[in-house]
């Protein structure tokens, strides 16, 4: 391939987080496929979850660590019957830790054809502006009054 280039990423970077397997007797947890861009001041997570339905989704943010949950539903078969079955259905959960602490107040979330996308703000140092007091003639101050 040409003309794209990985950027050389700190260790660690969007480190995968271990999940529970599902329910010992049930299916293990689908893991779907994310995209994620850094746009300098934001982390955008695109997630690829065809079938979901936002009232079956949570996104939490703990720290670092970002968990979506949900369940995909199977399409019903209506009158018919399946003869094949392919499209997977079920559980699924994604956990990743970013690089940097993020904003999550300020976080949103769509979602829209099959793509759950998350915008995290990164948490920006706060600045405080410092007064200076001003020491009367003789350099004494109000304290040593």
């Amino acid at each position: 391939m040409t003309g794209h280039r990985r950027p050389r990423l700190p260790v660690g970077f969007l480190t995968e987080m271990d999940l529970p397997a599902g329910a010992p007797d049930g299916p293990p947890l689908h893991v779907p496929p994310v995209d994620v861009v850094d746009d300098g001041g934001a982390w955008r997570l695109v997630f690829e979850i065809p079938g979901a339905s936002s009232e079956h989704l949570a996104i939490e943010v703990d720290g670092r660590v970002v968990t979506v949950r949900g369940e995909r539903t199977r399409t019903d078969a209506g009158s018919g019957t399946f003869l094949r079955v392919e499209r997977g259905a079920g559980l699924f959960a994604r956990s990743l830790e970013l690089p940097e602490d993020p904003e999550p107040e300020g976080a949103r979330a769509t979602l829209s054809d099959g793509l759950l996308v998350l915008e995290i703000p990164k948490r920006r140092a706060k600045s405080r502006s410092i007064p200076i007091q001003r020491t009367p003639k003789g350099g004494r101050t109000a304290k040593d009054s």
